[in-house]
């Protein structure tokens, strides 16, 4: 498995990546695999034998499958996608990709230079890659898996109305205008996180446990919209989900049965008094995300459909036998 160690690819002060709770921490709950981890951040070198530590690592534990989160081919910190292809090659060992963010110009030129080589491109946010470029098979629409350890329900008392948890800058300036208005009506709404209050992944979860009502906003870049995994930190959470129409999210998830879902900045004022007047209708619709969230969409569910297309495509048979020839890719 291969992933950022810390946040932004930075120190230990900046905490764990994004990485940890939405791939390492769901792979290893779901009790499948064996997990070896390889973090970008820490385990590469610069100069000429930069992967030399890759290497070595597969030497010694001959792993079945090389799964790579967040992956960049021109990052120097990644692993050198011409030493991948030689692994693969050399040790029949397939690769994933899992593509959290494919829908800006950066991730689709990634996915266009590297698919011919790739076995298996895991899509968690959108299906923009699956319609633009259908051609390229080798993809599985998935979602974002989550910690279970994490996010969970529990029978606490809700004390929050309403909250966000979540940046405002950039492409997101959008969603300050719709805080804003819930602000100017009265809502006792909680807005935290981001850019200039950030919060720890225990806290986070937290805030969402409490809320009665959790917003979320699915813009993207200009004209694009994402699944994003706020939805199902959201649903595992137990709270109310009200988010932004789009696209994505009733691939998955039934509008004013599992979550709310508004059109305007006046229309979720509207259905977020509602809501908060009608508790048991909250409760309900809510629970139906939760109940939704746990038994198809749970981080077994996701691993499971991973393992299942591989051996479909005969990348993993059920009982492998590792190649245990010396590699060398000088």
């Amino acid at each position: 498995m291969f992933r950022n160690k810390y946040a932004y690819s930075g120190s230990q002060r900046l905490g764990d990546s994004y990485d940890l709770h939405t791939v390492v921490s769901p792979l290893r709950n779901a009790a499948v695999a064996e997990v070896v981890e390889y973090s970008y951040d820490l385990d590469h070198s610069d100069g000429p034998l930069g992967d030399s530590k890759l290497v070595e690592l597969v030497n010694r534990t001959r792993p079945d499958l090389m799964v790579f989160s967040a992956y960049n081919d021109r990052n120097r910190m990644h692993p050198n996608f011409d030493v991948l292809k030689t692994l693969r090659s050399k040790c029949s060992l397939p690769i994933v990709i899992i593509w959290c963010d494919s829908t800006d110009k950066k991730p689709i030129g990634q996915f266009l230079r590297t698919a011919n080589s790739i076995d298996l491109n895991v899509l968690m946010d959108s299906e923009t890659l699956v319609r633009d470029y259908p051609e390229i098979s080798q993809h599985l629409r998935l979602w974002t898996p989550n910690d279970n350890t994490v996010f969970y329900r529990t029978d606490a008392p809700l004390d929050i109305d309403i909250s966000f948890i979540g940046s405002t800058d950039s492409y997101r300036s959008i969603r300050q205008t719709y805080l804003e208005h819930l602000k100017e009506q009265g809502f006792n709404l909680l807005h935290t996180g981001g850019q200039h209050t950030p919060v720890g992944l225990e806290e986070y979860a937290d805030i969402m446990r409490r809320s009665k009502i959790s917003i979320n906003f699915s813009h993207s870049i200009p004209g694009k919209h994402q699944l994003k995994a706020r939805v199902f930190e959201i649903l595992l959470s137990g709270s109310l989900m009200m988010e932004s129409k789009n696209p994505e999210t009733p691939k998955f998830f039934r509008p004013m049965v599992d979550y709310v879902e508004y059109e305007s900045k006046e229309d979720m004022a509207e259905k977020a008094r509602y809501f908060l007047e009608h508790e048991d209708e909250r409760r309900e619709i809510a629970l139906n995300g939760y109940q939704r969230a746990t038994t198809e969409y749970s981080h077994t569910e996701f691993w499971e459909r991973t393992f299942s297309r591989l051996r479909e495509l005969g990348l993993m048979p059920e009982n492998s036998v590792p190649n245990r020839s010396e590699i060398n890719v000088s």
